[in-house]
């Protein structure tokens, strides 16, 4: 079976907000798969409910803070197994926006550091990585992490530094709870010839 999430909201656009805890209400769409009796909805990795097997959209009511990521994730089941989960799919609470999060570039000959901080509450599982500046979120450069990427495990700010491994145009990107949802693109970053780096003009999402 295999199950794709997708929420109708709005987009998580780079920034936090300073602002009491307010109710929203999310909906999630998805195409079921076949071979099971129900499914059951997650949030932020604890079920809060199982619909039937045909079912294809839920909405959850959700009362926190303006800018903290609230995720998804479905599966499917039967009466003696559950199937894996979807990818989650992570969307910020909306509110008043006040910029937030960060990510600063710095430059050496080969090198590259990018200083971040992060939301307010921010999650253990968000993460730093180094992206092509034409790829996508799920597009990342993988390897172990600290080799493009590293978790800031909860952390309000910190320094991660990391070599390109090719001449390029890369930026720096931070993602929500072990998700593929950036929450802000550093500058882009042309890696040339010589290995010397240069900043272009930053990019919000």
């Amino acid at each position: 079976m295999k199950l794709l999430i997708v929420l109708v909201c709005l987009i998580f656009n780079g920034v936090v907000h300073a602002q009491t805890a307010v109710p929203y209400t999310f909906t999630l769409t998805w195409k079921p798969g076949s071979g099971y009796t129900g499914q059951i909805i997650y949030r932020d990795g604890t079920q809060i409910a199982k619909i039937g097997a045909t079912d294809s959209t839920y909405k959850d009511t959700v009362t926190g803070t303006p800018g903290n990521p609230v995720c998804y994730e479905v599966s499917g089941f039967t009466s003696t197994a559950e199937t894996v989960k979807t990818n989650k799919a992570c969307m910020a609470m909306p509110g008043a926006m006040v910029p937030a999060v960060s990510l600063q570039v710095t430059t050496g000959p080969s090198s590259i550091t990018v200083n971040w901080t992060a939301p307010a509450k921010p999650n253990p599982k968000d993460w730093v990585g180094l992206y092509l500046s034409s790829s996508t979120d799920r597009q990342f450069m993988g390897g172990n992490e600290g080799t493009y990427w590293v978790y800031t495990k909860g952390a309000s700010k910190g320094t991660f530094t990391t070599t390109p491994p090719a001449n390029g145009t890369y930026n720096f990107r931070y993602l929500v709870n072990d998700s593929f949802t950036s929450a802000y693109k550093s500058y882009d970053i042309v890696v040339g010839s010589s290995s010397a780096a240069t900043a272009r003009k930053a990019v919000k999402k």
